[in-house]
């Protein structure tokens, strides 16, 4: 027998709820990752080597043991030692990768110590999609040392890519937000033939409404940015110390007006 309208009319109520429902947990579970990156902490994911996870707030934390053989591996890096030969060194020193799921660490291979070499965790920052943010953990070596030695390894490399994998693409990723509804303009790219187009758009669903999707061309919008800071600091646009210079970017695109808050430090 065909259900009743009546039947239908109940059926449709209760998958309405369910929708709403699940939109309600959606909404909230971004917001609540989003109060997490604005407070500059780590959401999930791997624990890095150098690190361990604090059982209690799950951030990350120095694992001396470790710090000591990332110091090393960088030191290594910088004196013109290869990854292979990097590797071939740790082994022989005894020392392993990191222990995962009561899984004892193995022995170091080129790919691992460049992955190591590369990984933002090493200078305070965090892995964050495509791109990269502030962390709240401390960092176990300086930028300038961190910068210096991904320099050496794209050197090695026979085809270059467009842009450093894990280097700051997007400078002002969680620093600007759309003028219309206050939510962070996220990172969107679009590749035609060899070139890379890149852009902020507006596409947060948080609060349950949908996105206004307004966006603009992420060197527009950079460009700008660089023209509001401190000559000595432009340069800096590119890479992660933007940061330590940029509150908060705010894109009105009815009027492409942008502005800027600036936090410079002494």
């Amino acid at each position: 027998l065909g259900l009743s309208a009546h039947d239908n009319f109940m059926l449709n109520i209760m998958d309405s709820f369910a929708e709403f429902e699940r939109e309600m947990i959606a909404t909230r579970i971004a917001e609540s990752r989003e109060r997490l990156k604005a407070r500059h902490l780590r959401i999930g994911g791997g624990i890095p080597f150098g690190y361990y996870s604090n059982r209690r707030t799950r951030q990350l934390v120095p694992n001396e043991e470790e710090v000591a053989i990332v110091r090393w591996m960088f030191a290594e890096a910088t004196a013109g030692k290869k990854p292979s030969q990097i590797a071939e060194e740790s082994n022989r020193r005894g020392y392993r990768t990191k222990a995962t799921s009561g899984r004892c660490g193995g022995p170091w291979t080129a790919r691992q110590v460049v992955a190591t070499l590369r990984n933002p965790a090493q200078v305070g920052m965090l892995r964050d999609g495509d791109g990269i943010r502030l962390g709240s953990h401390d960092p176990i070596i300086s930028y300038e040392l961190f910068e210096a030695v991904a320099k050496s390894l794209d050197a090695r490399r026979t085809r270059r890519e467009q842009g450093s994998r894990y280097g700051a693409m997007w400078p002002l990723k969680g620093r600007i937000d759309c003028g219309t509804c206050g939510r962070p303009l996220t990172p969107h790219s679009t590749r035609r033939g060899n070139r890379v187009y890149r852009y902020y758009r507006c596409r947060a669903t948080a609060g349950g409404r949908p996105p206004c999707g307004y966006q603009v061309a992420a060197g527009t919008i950079e460009a700008a940015v660089a023209d509001q800071l401190p000559r000595k600091h432009r340069g800096e646009l590119d890479s992660h110390r933007i940061r330590e210079h940029v509150e908060r970017v705010v894109y009105e695109d009815d009027s492409g007006t942008v502005t800027v808050t600036i936090r410079l430090k002494q």
